[in-house]
């Protein structure tokens, strides 16, 4: 047995800590919400590792330190004095994002790790640029109501993505450097035009201004020293190049007819002073330097910039100045703004002084970048912009050489973990995929046949009872197929890892190979990347696929209803097509679909019987109402009460009976759109739309936390399979085999309780249904943990 030294007793959750760290650059292009996950699953281990204790004192002696700390203990003080005491504890709130500094820096990634950190942001950024591009070519709906013409991907808005784009173009042209291999300079180059073009189909004024001013350092990397004139020559290039876009000339042509507005007004009034949608941010500034002169020392407290503007003579309250330091200067004074003025300093100062590797570019990119586009943009309050902020601050500490931000030396907080172990063994990863990827497809195959085995029972009713075709049974079989998938994935990953690594114990070879040194840990890659392409297909399903799906089999079932309903009536015969409705026709013509001489009693109803003869009669569909009218015309209603106390006739020119189609079919097919037919982006809209008390509300947002925490849960599955099938000896197979259904079974029973809480409106679906992920994330590091400490699992007995 390999001893395992006390240094290294966590060497798991540091480690996971640096590849969360990994995923939230990765992600940071995708949406707020991925990132805030992430990185809340990143803070979670830092602080799980116990990180944020050993490094207490190595915190304490960062540059930044003091200044984030000061600027969250102005925040809430300032409350104090706010003018808008409600808005100001939203914005102090907000404060949690620097925990995000301190959780990456306590990754503390060293020099092989650094560059990895950089490949996920720009490798996110390119998986966003390609959603644009996709948009643009509608082949995939837009997911942002922010832009008119603009293509956001999968981000929400576009300011923050504007400035993202900009630093990703200034980050790839740090490797078309003279000097980068040939290979790296083509992949480089290839990435910088992506990113352009998606900057080129995005509307965003502030990344306009942001590429204009910081084109320079992007041809200084290409360039070099040889020339300031070819630079600038590049730089006006570039320049045209974007403005050669329709949508960058429509909106940069705006911006300077506003402008002219402005400047030609002759209302007599100061400039800036009214209110108007024509540029409104100038509005917003003037005012905030009243605020400002009006309230130099402290400013307003967080959240009173609006009531003072109010209270000071502006038409408009405004949140905030759209302007980062007019925000701060306003909200907190002099003090704010100093305080703003060192953090700037100290992280371009580090990101200047490191500025030949890779992160140290990347910090002073994006100090840049969040310098420069704070201009037009409060980043500093808007969660991917906030989120930037912290990570360029934590990532200090990682591009630190000189004083500027190095760990002291000697420090054992940061000696003890290396993130990139000089082991590989591309025969192990081969070995242990070749055992995993196997077993994932069989156990997939399984759980879909035990999921399909319990919707048999429906189809076969539907074949033998309603006589539907063999052929609409297969179409509705592939139309549930994504459910079934979304539902075996998490149970087929977990299994496929547990038995590749069970099988491993049981043959002694995992105790070879850490007889040889090599630790639980370097085997995870492959689960790791397993669990990833598991993500990602689940991803891919739930927002995708499930969606279409489910809205293609409640069609289907609707023209299924629709064909039975003229199939099941014929001429001089009663028949009953419908359940509890019987039809006698004198005649029918299915091309015309018109009937005459028509009896019908319809039985739906369990206290009364209502009989109807009409002279003509239509079948119509609602596609809407999911539902069949038999529209009759010119006729006589008899309806009488099953007791026999009271009986009713009325004539009438045109009666409509609806049919719906739980009348035909099982329960399958509700009459509304369900939550489970809409799409992420419907979602999204009925949830912006809809009071948050209705039941509709909370059951769209069940739904929708629904498909975005599954994934999780398969990635998460992935993990817990390797400690799982690891701990297991000879004789405890079926104990671990047991154990790990028994973690899947309590997933879905816990998941399932939470929806039903959810949906009542008792818990908030937007915490409610992450609680299942966070229980897997939960048991995922105690058991990675217990093997890094040697533990067992359970206890067998004295040894």
């Amino acid at each position: 047995m390999v001893a395992i030294t006390k240094g290294e007793s966590s060497l798991f959750l540091n480690r996971l800590l640096y590849f969360l760290s990994c995923g939230a650059m990765f992600v940071m292009a995708l949406g707020t919400s991925p990132f805030t996950i992430l990185g809340s699953c990143m803070v979670a281990a830092w602080v799980f590792s116990g990180e944020f204790l050993r490094g207490r004192r190595v915190y304490l002696s960062l540059p930044w330190f003091l200044p984030v700390c000061l600027m969250v203990i102005l925040a809430w003080v300032s409350l104090i004095w706010s003018h808008d005491r409600e808005l100001g504890v939203d914005y102090a709130s907000k404060s949690y994002y620097w925990l995000y500094a301190l959780a990456i820096a306590g990754a503390a990634p060293m020099i092989r790790g650094r560059e990895h950190i950089v490949k996920a942001f720009l490798g996110g950024l390119l998986l966003n640029a390609t959603a644009a591009f996709l948009q643009a070519a509608t082949l995939l709906p837009r997911f942002s109501k922010w832009g008119a013409k603009g293509y956001t991907g999968f981000y929400g808005g576009y300011n923050t993505l504007g400035i993202l784009l900009v630093l990703g173009i200034l980050v790839a042209s740090f490797y078309l450097r003279p000097g980068v291999p040939t290979k790296r300079r083509i992949a480089a180059g290839c990435l910088t035009a992506v990113y352009f073009i998606h900057l080129m189909i995005l509307e965003s004024r502030g990344a306009y201004l942001t590429f204009f001013i910081l084109s320079p350092l992007l041809f200084y990397n290409v360039i070099g020293r040889k020339s300031r004139l070819w630079i600038i020559l590049a730089c006006i290039v570039a320049a045209a190049v974007l403005y050669s876009s329709p949508i960058v000339r429509d909106r940069i042509n705006k911006a300077g007819e506003d402008i002219q507005y402005h400047f030609s007004s002759s209302n007599g009034d100061e400039w800036g002073k009214q209110y108007s949608e024509r540029l409104d941010r100038l509005y917003m500034w003037r005012w905030a330097l009243t605020v400002i002169s009006e309230h130099p020392l402290l400013g307003v407290g967080a959240g009173g910039y609006r009531k003072a503007v109010l209270s000071a003579g502006g038409e408009v309250g405004v949140d905030h100045p759209h302007n980062n330091f007019l925000h701060v200067g306003s909200s907190y004074g002099i003090g704010g703004l100093f305080l703003l003025g060192w953090l700037f300093w100290i992280l371009l100062k580090t990101g200047w002084v490191n500025r030949n590797e890779p992160i140290g570019f990347l910090v002073l990119a994006s100090s840049l970048v969040l310098l420069v586009g704070g201009l037009t943009d409060t980043h500093v309050l808007d969660s991917g912009g906030a989120f930037l902020f912290a990570l360029t601050t934590g990532l200090q500490t990682a591009a630190g050489k000189e004083n500027g931000g190095a760990h002291p030396a000697g420090s054992a907080a940061y000696k003890r973990v290396p993130l990139s172990t000089p082991f590989k063994s591309k025969i192990l990863y081969r070995y242990l995929f070749y055992e995993i990827w196997p077993t994932l497809f069989a156990s997939l195959v399984v759980f879909i046949f035990i999921v399909l085995a319990a919707r048999m029972l429906n189809i076969s009713e539907w074949v033998v009872n309603h006589g539907v075709h063999i052929g609409d049974v297969g179409k509705m079989i592939i139309f549930l197929l994504p459910g079934m998938i979304l539902f075996a994935l998490p149970a087929a990953i977990l299994m496929a890892v547990f038995i590749a690594f069970l099988r491993l114990s049981g043959d002694n070879e995992i105790m070879a190979l850490k007889s040889s040194g090599i630790s639980l840990f370097q085997m995870l890659p492959p689960v790791i990347t397993v669990s990833i392409v598991g993500f990602l297909a689940a991803l891919t399903i739930s927002t995708l696929v499930v969606p279409w799906g489910n809205r293609s089999f409640r069609d289907l079932v609707f023209r299924i209803a629709k064909s039975k309903a003229n199939l099941g009536i014929k001429e001089r015969v009663f028949s009953e097509p419908f359940d509890k409705v019987t039809f006698y026709v004198n005649s029918f013509s299915p091309k015309e679909n018109m009937m005459k001489d028509i009896f019908l009693v319809d039985r739906r109803e369990p206290s009364m019987t209502t009989t109807i003869v009409s002279k003509s009669g239509m079948i119509v569909s609602d596609p809407e109402g999911r539902a069949i009218v038999i529209h009759l015309m010119d006729g006589t209603v008899f309806t009488t009460e099953k007791k026999g106390e009271a009986a009713r006739t009325i004539r009438f020119s045109t009666y409509d009976v609806r049919i719906g189609l739980e009348d035909i079919m099982p329960p399958d097919s509700p009459r509304r759109k369900s939550p489970k037919e809409m799409s992420i982006l419907e979602m999204t809209r009925f949830l912006r739309t809809s009071a948050e008390k209705k039941t509709e509300y909370h059951e769209v947002a069940v739904e929708l936390m629904e498909r975005i925490s599954i994934p999780f849960a398969v990635f998460l599955m992935g993990m817990i399979g390797a400690p799982l099938g690891a701990q297991i000896r000879s004789g405890g197979r079926s104990l671990g085999i047991g154990i790990s259904m028994a973690i899947f079974l309590v997933y879905y029973l816990f998941l399932a309780g939470v929806r039903g809480i959810g949906e009542t409106g008792t818990l908030s679906p937007f915490i409610g249904m992450w609680l299942p992920s966070f229980f897997l994330l939960v048991s995922t590091l105690l058991l990675l943990n217990r093997v890094q400490n040697e533990k067992s699992l359970i206890r067998w007995g004295k040894a």
